[in-house]
């Protein structure tokens, strides 16, 4: 159900990927726990989506969907530790979401945490080659427009 999420936020469906993506957090809390990893991949995905349809709405009110991805961030370390990929990735994830937001101290985040990412996994990482990508689009494209 989170990879079905997943196809269909990247294509910008955020109701559809929330139908899919809110039950299988439900299943997954119940299942495996709140604190296994899987259960907190997806509800990264929840996030992010969350912040994403209301980015792209231009609803506002983004303060719930980052107290969420905030809440995730320091399970995600604990249970994954500060340099896991999953931890670095979505550390990512969170720093672009609040750039999005207009946070210009992310901004800053973002370059000292790309210069972890590269200690920890190499300039070659996908995880680098990814936040670049979308570090440039951020730069070339108002993220407000949408």
């Amino acid at each position: 159900m989170n990879d079905l999420a997943i196809a269909e936020r990247a294509i910008g469906r955020h109701e559809s990927a929330l139908a899919w993506i809110r039950p299988a957090v439900v299943a997954l809390e119940t299942a495996l726990g709140p604190g296994h990893p899987y259960t907190l991949s997806t509800r990264m995905n929840l996030a992010l989506c969350e912040a994403e349809q209301l980015v792209q709405g231009g609803a506002g009110g983004l303060d719930a969907p980052r107290e969420s991805m905030l809440a995730i961030a320091g399970t995600i370390e604990r249970v994954f530790g500060a340099d896991h990929p999953n931890t670095l990735r979505f550390m990512a994830n969170l720093a672009l979401m609040e750039q999005t937001l207009g946070d210009r101290t992310a901004e800053d985040r973002l370059a000292a945490l790309r210069e972890r990412i590269v200690a920890r996994l190499g300039e070659d990482h996908p995880i680098v080659a990814d936040l670049d990508r979308r570090s440039y689009l951020y730069r070339i494209i108002d993220p407000h427009q949408f």
